[in-house]
């Protein structure tokens, strides 16, 4: 148990310094051709291997920001809260109730980079990697004959590496709609995560105003 909290302090530790230096590079860097996309979705997660033992698809939302430090490479930050319901196994013959899962809910909180293969285009293709925390929450009711419901909350912070490839279409200078898919690895929890949502294009001279 220690030794598991020193794991997670020292990669919270990590990930604070990396996040920090990220902003001050970013903001240091913010010149006349700056551009910000904000974004904002729908998206769900196929679990995959063990995790789909219990749970199968999970629904949620994110929100995200991202600079573009070149014309065709961005960095930035995204979060995302999804919910799975646990699939119940066949207990059909046993007299004794099986434990209930409820709802398991993941909030990760990533750094993301990306490179764009058609920057300046109403559609712009990309792939990249998103790198942040999966707080991982998990309830668990336990019911029986003769046994009174006593609930337990099982909690995991990993560390989560997402490998993906997107998609964007303005329709419009400042509005686009956004696709994205990628393979994600958090500890022993693995699934697909799928977005659709929306961006709105920050221009140059609004950005300008607001750090002066």
């Amino acid at each position: 148990m220690a030794l598991s909290k020193l794991k997670i302090f020292y990669t919270m530790k990590s990930f604070n310094i990396f996040f920090i230096s990220l902003m001050l590079f970013t903001l240091s860097s913010i010149t006349a051709n700056a551009q910000i996309r904000l974004g904002g979705g729908f998206m769900s997660g196929v679990a995959l291997g063990d995790f789909s033992n219990t749970y199968s698809i999970g629904f949620g939302g994110n929100v995200s920001a991202k600079y573009m430090v070149k014309e065709n490479i961005s960095v930035g930050l995204k979060y995302e809260r999804m919910g799975y319901i646990a699939e119940q196994p066949d207990f059909t013959g046993i007299n004794t109730t099986p434990p209930q899962i409820d709802p398991l809910t993941m909030n990760n909180i990533y750094l993301t980079g990306s490179y764009h293969l058609m920057p300046n285009e109403d559609i712009n293709i990309y792939a990249g990697l998103n790198i942040g925390v999966n707080l991982i929450r998990q309830y668990i009711v336990y019911s029986g004959p003769f046994l009174a419901p006593q609930s337990q909350v099982v909690k995991n912070n990993e560390f989560t590496i997402v490998p993906k490839i997107g998609g964007d279409y303005m329709v419009s200078e400042e509005i686009g709609v956004e696709f994205s898919a990628g393979y994600a690895i958090a500890g022993d929890f693995q699934y697909i995560p799928v977005s659709l949502g929306v961006i709105y294009l920050l221009d140059e001279k609004y950005i300008l105003d607001m750090i002066k």
